[in-house]
């Protein structure tokens, strides 16, 4: 899929008053993008390297491997310890 297009339509589909049709997979890509935006808030690393695909710098497979995950993963463990 284009990159430009897959940024675009996933957006569009989060969207209140979009119905759909959702593709299959829609639902796991919403969750991980909400993931990455709240990992965003406290990992700058995580920050930006989901900007620079929001702002089309970077390919979405970027945010696609397992580096970036465990960044991922580790700045949500430590906003879940800080909320205790």
């Amino acid at each position: 899929m284009d990159a430009a297009w897959e940024i675009s339509t996933l957006s569009d589909l989060a969207q209140p008053h979009v119905v759909g049709p959702y593709p299959r997979g829609y639902a796991a890509a919403k969750a991980m993008a909400d993931w990455m935006a709240k990992a965003s808030t406290t990992d700058a690393w995580v920050n930006e390297r989901f900007l620079d695909v929001v702002n089309m710098r970077r390919r979405p497979a970027d945010l696609r491997t397992p580096h970036f995950w465990w960044r991922v993963a580790w700045a949500l463990r430590d906003q879940r310890r800080q909320e205790r």
